[in-house]
């Protein structure tokens, strides 16, 4: 059959069946949740940590952050690549594996560049998810759907920080009542420790429910237009990436910079509102696991789905730049929130606030991969969704929370005014973020197809 009318059939197949695709979306969002569990119980256990390898907040913030980012940043490149070219499932499995075997190994270090490699491991299997996920999401809904489906992938993420609080204050609780373990081949294993490796647990199931995922049929491989313009199997050149991306530069501007300064803000909070907690309102950390859980549950899915939910009904209503649009009105509410839900001296009014904080900041989270599968042709999401994970990664994971721990150690010099790094941070990079989305509405309107069909 000639190409075009491979295109031609290809682009009138119809979408999967909405239960299987709604399935696909919910292990998905499933193994996004095990994903933050493993990267984000250490921010429960940072007093513990500090206290037993006697390391500073920056060197903390480096465990959080840059370990992290680094490998979980370039690999996705190359694991972008894979996903535009061959099938997608296996490349989330063995990610599986790999981040739950090394969230184990965390557990197992005694020393704090111990510590620090098996972090890089934790990211290097994390790497392969997002990029692989938001390709297949893609492939199973349809637009008028998508940023729901988004946001309920992504939902994974806001369950799982809410998980590894309440789950890690209920671990914490029985690990401090074990006192330290004493384990043949090991070692003594101290609370911190066996947190961690009940963590990895979970990784067993995701692998399982992974299994009963189809590979998708790819859909709109346009090359050079907007997405659904025309289609081909053929592999992608970097350099058509490159020329592409240039030709659009002012879209991909404002969806790369303002939502990683989004999550330069989130990924800060994420990171020290626990520190927040223990040190400024004298809360335990099992304590605090309660309390975070909480507002994360609460505040980051009521923001997480009211997002997409509001991202698709301005879509239905013609407004094909509602994720951008939803962002921007998120930033704006975390501009009035989140600069005063540190500063205040009342626990309960500072909790109020930052699960409206937290509303806000997670609103857009699913956002952002809506607008990029919009304007990006199918053959390129693998590797401009890895690139873009890139930029927020190394930008918002690597900076958000070593920023705040700058803040606290050299300029305020005092580990109590954690929460006035905080409100500086928030305060720096809103506005920012808010001028970025909105420069990008209407070369973002001008590229969006609707390819409903």
């Amino acid at each position: 059959m000639p190409e075009g009318d491979v295109a031609r059939h290809i682009s009138a197949s119809p979408w999967p069946k909405s239960g299987y695709a709604w399935y696909v979306v919910i292990i998905l969002s499933f193994c996004y949740l095990v994903s933050f569990v493993d990267r984000q119980i250490l921010n429960l256990l940072v007093p513990l940590i500090q206290e037993d390898l006697g390391i500073s907040d920056t060197q903390i913030s480096l465990l959080q952050g840059l370990s992290f980012a680094v490998f979980y940043s370039f690999l996705g490149i190359p694991i972008g690549m894979a996903v535009d070219k061959g099938p997608r499932v296996p490349i989330i499995l063995a990610g599986i594996a790999v981040w739950s075997v090394m969230t184990a190994v965390c557990g197992l270090t005694k020393t704090y560049w111990h510590l620090f490699a098996a972090r890089v491991g934790v990211g290097v299997g994390e790497a392969t998810l997002s990029p692989a996920a938001y390709s297949i999401i893609a492939d199973y809904i349809p637009p008028r759907k998508r940023a729901l489906a988004m946001s309920i992938y992504f939902m994974g993420a806001t369950v799982g920080i809410s998980m590894a609080m309440l789950g890690g204050a209920a671990a914490i609780g029985w690990a401090e009542g074990l006192g330290d373990v004493q384990i043949w081949l090991v070692g003594v294993l101290k609370p911190w420790q066996i947190t961690f490796v009940l963590a990895a647990l979970p990784g067993l199931l995701a692998f399982g429910l992974m299994l009963s995922i189809r590979e998708p049929a790819r859909r709109m491989s346009g090359i050079g237009k907007p997405a659904g313009s025309h289609l081909t199997d053929r592999a992608i050149s970097l350099g058509e990436i490159k020329d592409y991306l240039l030709e659009n530069r002012r879209v991909y501007i404002a969806i790369f910079g303002g939502f990683t300064l989004f999550s330069l803000i989130s990924f800060g909070f994420l990171a020290w509102i626990p520190t927040y907690m223990v040190r400024v309102h004298g809360l335990a950390p099992s304590e605090t696991g309660w309390v975070v859980g909480l507002i994360y549950l609460i505040g980051g899915i009521g923001g997480t789905l009211f997002g997409g939910w509001l991202s698709d009904w301005m879509y239905s209503r013609g407004k094909k730049d509602a994720p951008l649009r939803v962002a921007i009105l998120a930033a704006a509410g975390v501009s009035l929130l989140a600069p005063v839900a540190t500063l205040t001296p009342a626990l309960e009014l500072s909790v109020i606030l930052l699960a409206g904080s937290v509303f806000f900041l997670l609103m857009p989270l699913g956002l952002a991969a809506v607008a990029l599968q919009a304007v990006t042709p199918n053959r390129m999401r693998g590797q401009v969704s890895a690139l873009y994970l890139f930029f927020v990664t190394m930008g918002a994971m690597g900076l958000g929370p070593t920023s705040v721990a700058l803040l606290t150690d050299f300029f305020f010099q005092d580990p109590s005014a954690v929460g006035k790094s905080l409100s500086t941070v928030a305060i720096a990079a809103t506005p920012l973020a808010l001028i970025m989305l909105a420069s990008g509405l209407s070369r973002y309107r001008q590229l969006i197809v609707d390819d409903d069909s």
